[in-house]
C-alpha cells in the first residue's frame, strides 16, 4: 500500500497517517530536490539563472546535489523519518547558505570551511556592518524546518530495519568520505567548468554552486601548524622580543609604498647594450637609485612571474608566504581575521591609513583583506578610474599617479601624517603585440643575443611598460617634493615578469632566472629592485636615520623584511616584538626564501647555525601565532 493508518494515536488522540515505501521513497526524493533548490534561492543573484547555469554545465547537478542527498540519506537512516532528516537537513544546508549570502553581501567574499573557526569574531565583526538580514528568508527557512517537523510527527515514513539502516549510513559516509578528497578537491576538474572570472572567488560560487565550492574549500589554504607550536611559547617570545620604546618619534613622516607591477631591471643587464646611443628604459629610475638621497637594494620575493598579492601579504606582514604551508598558493586567501600588520602599527600611532590599486576590488578578495589589515580607506578600478585612463589593456601608471597625488594631497592636508600602499597594474602580462595593439612600438632589442623574434617581441612590449613605470616613479618623486611635510617613499617591483615559455627571454640573455637547483638561482629568479627615497623635507632625517638600519652591503633581503625595515627606519621600534625581532633577524640572515638562506656577508649557508635556525623557527612558529592564535583589537 502507498499508505497506511498507524495504530498508534498522536497525543492528540488522532489516528496517523504512515506512508508506504513507495511514497517513502519519493517523499525522500521530493525533500532532497526541497533542500537543494532552497540552497540555490537563498543564493545571491538570479535564481532562474543559477538553473540556467547548471543545466548548461549539469555535472554540476550531481555536485551539488550528492552532498545534500547523502546528509539527508544518513539523517534518515539514523533517524527512520525522512521528515524528521529533511528538518536537519534544511537547517544545517539553508543555515550555511545564508551566510555565505550575508558574507559575500557584508565582505564580498563566500563562507569556506575554515570560516567555521572564527565564528566569535564574525559575529563580532558583523556588528560593524549595516547587513540586509533578508527576514523574508530566514523566516522561510524557519517556517520549512517546522513544517517538516509537523509531517514527521502526524505522517510518519516507513522505517527501515536497523541493520539496512546501518548499512546505507555507512555506505553513503563512505562515498561521501571518497568523494571530497578525490572529485571534490579536484583542481582539474573545478578549473574545467567555465566561469566569468576564476579570481573572482563570488563570481565561482555563484556560477557553480554553494555547496560544490564549499566542499572544493575544504582543504584549500591551509596555514600548517608548526611542530612544537605553542601560543604561549609565542607570547612569551613577543614580550621578550619587543624592545624599550619610550615615545613617537619627533619627526613623523608619511609613508609611502608604491609596488610597481613586475617591476625589475632586467633592463640594466649587461646583455642588454643600448648602441647606437638609445636610451636605457630604466634611466629615470636609475636616477633616483643613484641619487645621495636615496637607498636602493633588491628583494627576494616569494613568487616568480605572478603573486602579486603574496609580496603585499609578505612586505604588510612581516610574514613569508612560503611558510604558510606546502600547499598554500595564495596567501590573501588564508587571511580570515584581523591580524597585526604594518599599516595596523602605523595606525596605532595615530596615521591615516590608505591602498589605492586600479584593479576590481574582488582580485585576490582585496577588498576584504586589507580591511583584515586595518585599512578601511580603499580605492579601486571603479572608484576612480574611467575607459580613458587604460592604456593598452590595463589602467596606466601614469592615470595611476594621477589618482595617487590627487588622494595623497588630500590625504596629506589633514591633520594626522598618512601611510598608504599602492600597487599599479600596466605592466601586467601577457606582453603580446596585443597587449597595445601597436606595432610601431616594436623596435629592435637593444642586444645582439641570440633570440626568437616572438622572444625579441615579448621583451619589447614588456621594456616598453617599464619605461613608463620609470617615468612614473621619477614623476612621482618630483611631486613629492612639493609636499612640505616629510614623506617618504618605499618603490619596489613585485615580481620578476614571465617573459617568453620557459624562462627562454632570461635564458637568451644569460640571466640565471629560472636556474631554480642553485641558491643563487633562487635569488636571481626573485629579485626585484627597491629604493627608500625622501622627499627634501625628510632628507636630512632619512640620512641620519638609514644608516642605523645595518642593511647589508650587496643590498639583498627578503621582502617579508621590508615592512618592519620602515617601521624602524620611520621610528617605530618597540611598537611591536614580531617586527622588533625581525629587524634583528634581518641583521644576521636577510635572505629567507623557502629553504634558500643568504648570511649578511653575502654568503649561502648549507648548514644553518644555532642562531640561525633559530630565527627560521620563529619565524614560522609567530607567522601561525599571528595567523591564527594572537588577540587583535
Amino acid at each position: 500500500m502507498l499508505w497506511t493508518l498507524s495504530r498508534t494515536k498522536s497525543r492528540w488522540h488522532q489516528p496517523r497517517i504512515c506512508l508506504g515505501w513507495q511514497l517513502t521513497a519519493a517523499a525522500f526524493v521530493a525533500v532532497g530536490l526541497f533542500v537543494w533548490l532552497s540552497a540555490i534561492a537563498i543564493a545571491p543573484g538570479s535564481f532562474v539563472g543559477a538553473l540556467t547555469g547548471f543545466a548548461k554545465q549539469p555535472l554540476l547537478l550531481a555536485l551539488n546535489a550528492f552532498p545534500i542527498f547523502a546528509l539527508l540519506a544518513v539523517l534518515w537512516a539514523v533517524m527512520g523519518s525522512v521528515w524528521g532528516a529533511g528538518a536537519l537537513t534544511l537547517a544545517a544546508v539553508d543555515c550555511l547558505s545564508y551566510i555565505n549570502l550575508l558574507k559575500i553581501e557584508g565582505r564580498d567574499d563566500p563562507f569556506v570551511p575554515a570560516d567555521f573557526f572564527l565564528i566569535r569574531e564574525g559575529a563580532a565583526a558583523a556588528g560593524g556592518y549595516e547587513l540586509d538580514m533578508h527576514p523574508a528568508v530566514a523566516a522561510s527557512v524557519i517556517l520549512s524546518v517546522l513544517a517538516l517537523i509537523f509531517l514527521a510527527v502526524f505522517v510518519p515514513t516507513a522505517k527501515p530495519h536497523l541493520i539496512a539502516r546501518a548499512g546505507t549510513a555507512l555506505a553513503v559516509c563512505l562515498a561521501f568520505g571518497v568523494s571530497v578528497p578525490t572529485v571534490y578537491a579536484s583542481k582539474d576538474l573545478y578549473n574545467s567548468f567555465t566561469v566569468p572570472s576564476q579570481y573572482n572567488i563570488t563570481s565561482v560560487y555563484n556560477t557553480l554552486g554553494f555547496p560544490y565550492c564549499f566542499l572544493h574549500n575544504l582543504n584549500l589554504y591551509p596555514v600548517d601548524c608548526p611542530e612544537g607550536y605553542s601560543r604561549a611559547q609565542a607570547e612569551d617570545w613577543l614580550a621578550a622580543d619587543k624592545a624599550g620604546y619610550a615615545a613617537a618619534p619627533e619627526v613623523r613622516p608619511n609613508v609611502l609604498f608604491v609596488m610597481c607591477e613586475a617591476f625589475s631591471d632586467i633592463a640594466n643587464d649587461p646583455a642588454l647594450d643600448y648602441p647606437d646611443g638609445s636610451e636605457n628604459p630604466l634611466a629615470p629610475f636609475n636616477a633616483i637609485a643613484q641619487s645621495e638621497r636615496a637607498y636602493s637594494g633588491h628583494l627576494v620575493v616569494s613568487d616568480f612571474g605572478a603573486g602579486t598579492a603574496n609580496t603585499e601579504f609578505d612586505v604588510l606582514t612581516g610574514l613569508p608566504t612560503r611558510m604558510l604551508s606546502d600547499r598554500t598558493t595564495s596567501a590573501f586567501r588564508t587571511v580570515r581575521r584581523n591580524i597585526n600588520t604594518v599599516p595596523r602599527l602605523f595606525a596605532g600611532a595615530g596615521y591615516q591609513t590608505y591602498f589605492m590599486h586600479p584593479g576590481d576590488s574582488w582580485f585576490y578578495n582585496r577588498s576584504s583583506v586589507y580591511r583584515y589589515f586595518g585599512i578601511d580607506r580603499q580605492v579601486f578600478v571603479n572608484d576612480a578610474f574611467t575607459d580613458a585612463d587604460i592604456k593598452g589593456n590595463m589602467v596606466s601608471d601614469k592615470a595611476f599617479l594621477r589618482v595617487l597625488e590627487q588622494d595623497f594631497s588630500a590625504l596629506v592636508a589633514e591633520d594626522n601624517p598618512v601611510f598608504a600602499y599602492t600597487v599599479t597594474i600596466q605592466n601586467h602580462q601577457a606582453y603580446s603585440v596585443w597587449k597595445y595593439n601597436d606595432p610601431a612600438i616594436l623596435e629592435p632589442v637593444p642586444s645582439s643575443c641570440d633570440m626568437t623574434g616572438d622572444d625579441r617581441a615579448i621583451l619589447n612590449i614588456y621594456l616598453y611598460g617599464l619605461a613608463d613605470s620609470a617615468n612614473m616613479a621619477a614623476a612621482l618623486t618630483k611631486y613629492l617634493d612639493t609636499i612640505d611635510e616629510p614623506t617618504l617613499l618605499v618603490f619596489f617591483g613585485d615580481h620578476r615578469p614571465t617573459l617568453g615559455s620557459d624562462y627562454s627571454v632570461y635564458r637568451a640573455l644569460g640571466m640565471q632566472v629560472g636556474d631554480t637547483d642553485t641558491p643563487q638561482g633562487v635569488i636571481e629568479t626573485n629579485k626585484t629592485p627597491f629604493i627608500l627615497w625622501p622627499n627634501a623635507a625628510y632628507a636630512d632625517t632619512f640620512a641620519k636615520r638609514l644608516p642605523t638600519l645595518d642593511l647589508p652591503e650587496n643590498g639583498l633581503i627578503s621582502d617579508h623584511y621590508l615592512g618592519a625595515a620602515v617601521t624602524e627606519l620611520v621610528g617605530y621600534t618597540g611598537a611591536d616584538g614580531y617586527y622588533d625581532f625581525l629587524n634583528r633577524a634581518r641583521r644576521d640572515l636577510p635572505v629567507v626564501c623557502g629553504t634558500t638562506y643568504m648570511r649578511a656577508d653575502g654568503t649561502f649557508p648549507q648548514t644553518l647555525s644555532e642562531n640561525e635556525a633559530l630565527i627560521v623557527e620563529k619565524t614560522h612558529k609567530y607567522l601561525y601565532y599571528r595567523m591564527k592564535d594572537q588577540a587583535v583589537k
